[in-house]
C-alpha cells in the first residue's frame, strides 16, 4: 500500500508539472524568451517515470492491473526522454528533426494519460469502488474524444487551409499552428487536468485506507491493554 500511494503521489506531483510548465510558458509575459518554462518538462517526466516505476512494485491487484502499469511505465519513459524536444522544437520549429521528435512526444504524452485512466480504473475495480472505477472510465472516454477531436480538427484544419491558401502541407500546419496554437494546447491538456483530479481522487482513497488498515492493526493491542493492567 505504501508503495501504491507513492507512486500515485509521483505520477500525480509529474503531471501537475508538465502542465505548470506549459500554462507559465502560455501567460507569462516572459514567454517571448525562447519558451525557458518547458525546461521543466524533463524535470516532469521524470517523475512520471519514477511514479510508474514505483506503481510496477504493486502485484497485488492482478495481471490487468500489472499490464497496465506496464503500459504506463514505457510510456512515461518516452515522455522523460522526449520532453527535451518541446523545449528544442519551441526554440526551432522549423526543423524537421525537432518537429518529428516532438510529434512523438505528443503520442507518448497521450498514451500515458490514457493509460493512466485504465489504470485508475483497475484501481476500483480491486478496490470495489464502483464510483471510482465509473469516475475512471469517464475520464479514459473524453480523453480518447478530446485527443480524438483535436487530431481531426488539426488535420482537416491544414487540409482546408492548403487547399484555401494553395500552399504545401507544411506551409499549411505553420499557418495553422500560428492562428490556433494558444486552442491547440487548451484541447491537449484537458485530458491532464481531468487525469490529474482522477489521481488526486485515487490517492486519497488509497490513503484513506492505508490509515484504516492501520488502525485496524493497532486496535487488538487497544483492547488488549485493560486485561495486562489488571
Amino acid at each position: 500500500m505504501i508503495w501504491l500511494v507513492r507512486g500515485l503521489a509521483f505520477v500525480l506531483a509529474g503531471l501537475v508539472g508538465g502542465v505548470a510548465c506549459v500554462a507559465l510558458n502560455q501567460i507569462s509575459p516572459l514567454s517571448a524568451l525562447l519558451g525557458r518554462h518547458l525546461l521543466g518538462l524533463p524535470l516532469a517526466g521524470a517523475l512520471l517515470w519514477f511514479g510508474a516505476a514505483t506503481l510496477r512494485r504493486v502485484t497485488t491487484p492482478g495481471g490487468a492491473w500489472r499490464a497496465a502499469v506496464r503500459r504506463c511505465f514505457w510510456s512515461a519513459m518516452g515522455v522523460c526522454f522526449l520532453s527535451p524536444f518541446a523545449y528544442l522544437w519551441h526554440s526551432a520549429p522549423s526543423v524537421d528533426y525537432l518537429s518529428f521528435n516532438f510529434a512523438f512526444f505528443n503520442l507518448s504524452s497521450a498514451v500515458f494519460v490514457c493509460n493512466a485512466n485504465r489504470l485508475t480504473y483497475q484501481l476500483g475495480e480491486f478496490y470495489g469502488d464502483r464510483l471510482l472505477a465509473v469516475l475512471a472510465r469517464g475520464s479514459e472516454l473524453f480523453c480518447y474524444g478530446t485527443l480524438s477531436f483535436a487530431v481531426a480538427a488539426s488535420v482537416v484544419g491544414t487540409w482546408i487551409v492548403a487547399a484555401h491558401e494553395g500552399v504545401a502541407i507544411g506551409g499549411a500546419v505553420d499557418l495553422l499552428l500560428a492562428a490556433c496554437w494558444p486552442w491547440l494546447v487548451a484541447i491537449g491538456m484537458a485530458p491532464v487536468c481531468v487525469t490529474a483530479a482522477l489521481l488526486w481522487t485515487a490517492k486519497a482513497i488509497s490513503l484513506a485506507r492505508f490509515e484504516a488498515l492501520a488502525n485496524a492493526s493497532e486496535t487488538p493491542s487497544d483492547h488488549l491493554a485493560p486485561i495486562k493492567e489488571r
